[in-house]
């Protein structure tokens, strides 16, 4: 299939969340089993790989809350992510489990063998490849919020000099940052989080003057909280995302390939994505623009 171009500005992908993104019903039991039937496992014939065997679930380690990707409704993990790997787990065979789990240890805690693969809109860098091995399924920028009263005069990172911005602990948004001051006479300040809920609210209450996060993440503040919060300027940085795995466990990382590149051929991915109004992220034809990707600085 046609994979859509990812060079968009961020108004045009703030445009298409805007149709559906606070929508109640995108989590929806009913639109969930008919997503998942479209990815049985007789669908990509993937035989159980190894290290699952004998354990029968694919333990998933991601951090939220990360809305729309991933998000918790009570107990019940929800998100484009999350569906994106209950399909995986299924087609594989298991069951996927989710853990919520730090985005600052949660490389450490695959290693520690506490999960089986991370999804958490994790950006695919040389650094971490060094750590884990990675399945690319997306490619996402990312954007920088503001309240309303400041729309219009921030467009740019460079518009924040002397502000501060709050960015998640653990990402490299901070890294982002410190290599723009580099070319600033007074440098952005920047303030961490434990999660990007609490870098949002930072922003709500007037503590920062601006949330810097992934482009969906930013939309989906925006289109459910427009008294709280604007797009301050375009996209930043496309880069690819991946689910992370053990280096080791190359029979497991094989199968969720294969199974990515099916969902892929069967539009089944394609679907999940659109269902959260974020289908213009999916990957490009060109699989060497994602390694080229991969060398820059990624921003989660």
């Amino acid at each position: 299939m046609l994979r859509r171009p990812l060079a968009l500005m961020f108004c045009l992908i703030l445009a298409v969340f805007v149709s559906a993104c606070g929508d109640d019903d995108s989590g929806s039991s009913d639109s969930d089993s008919s997503d998942k039937g479209s990815s049985s496992k007789s669908d990509s014939d993937i035989d159980t790989p190894a290290p699952l065997e004998a354990g029968g679930d694919l333990v998933v380690c991601t951090d939220v809350p990360y809305p729309p990707a991933e998000y918790q409704e009570g107990t019940e993990f929800k998100g484009y992510e999350v569906e994106m790997l209950e399909s995986v787990a299924e087609r594989m065979g298991v069951t996927a489990e989710f853990q919520k789990t730090g985005f600052d240890g949660i490389i450490g805690a695959l290693q520690a063998k506490k999960c089986d693969a991370i999804v958490s809109s994790m950006n695919i860098t040389s650094e971490r490849e060094e750590q884990v091995a990675f399945v690319p399924y997306m490619t996402i920028g990312q954007a920088v919020a503001v309240t309303p009263d400041a729309e219009g005069s921030i467009n740019a990172l460079e518009d924040l000099a002397g502000k501060t911005v709050a960015v998640q602990v653990g990402t490299t948004l901070k890294a982002l940052i410190e290599k723009e001051n580099a070319n600033l006479d007074e440098p952005i300040k920047v303030q961490s989080f434990p999660d990007a809920g609490a870098a949002a609210a930072a922003l709500q209450t007037g503590k920062v003057d601006a949330f810097f996060a992934d482009a969906p993440v930013v939309a989906d503040y925006v289109n459910k909280q427009p008294d709280n919060f604007a797009i301050g300027g375009t996209q930043i940085d496309e880069l690819p995302a991946g689910i992370a795995l053990r280096k080791e466990d190359s029979e497991l990382q094989d199968a969720v390939q294969e199974v990515i590149d099916a969902m892929y051929e069967d539009g089944s991915l394609e679907k999940i994505f659109a269902k959260f109004n974020v289908d213009e992220f999916l990957l490009a034809d060109d699989a060497d623009e994602g390694d080229e990707a991969a060398e820059g600085d990624a921003t989660s």
